[in-house]
């Protein structure tokens, strides 16, 4: 799971940043009136949908670790209670 986990906020800290760079970029183009081209349009636009993929995958997978660990943590719970009843028994 540290491997998915790392992943995942890897692949999500990417997408604030390529939106931030793009969302710049278009604003700088605006304001001093030198509108990209088409091929830089598509370019941007492309990357702006790949960060946006990435973030939903990287919600994916960070929403199944955390459901994994917690299922992790409630076996472990029922694991500790099945031994504290057990060892109950034994001193009985």
């Amino acid at each position: 799971p540290f491997l998915d986990f790392a992943g995942g906020i890897f692949l999500g800290s990417l997408k604030p940043y390529l939106l931030d760079s793009y969302l710049g970029y278009f604003g700088k183009t605006v304001v001093d009136g030198t509108a990209a081209n088409t091929t830089e349009d598509i370019v941007l636009l492309s990357v702006l949908g790949a960060s946006v993929l990435i973030g939903v995958f990287a919600s994916q997978l960070a929403g199944e670790t955390w459901e994994s660990v917690q299922e992790e943590v409630e076996a472990e719970k029922r694991a500790k209670k099945a031994e504290d009843g057990q060892a109950e028994e034994d001193d009985v």
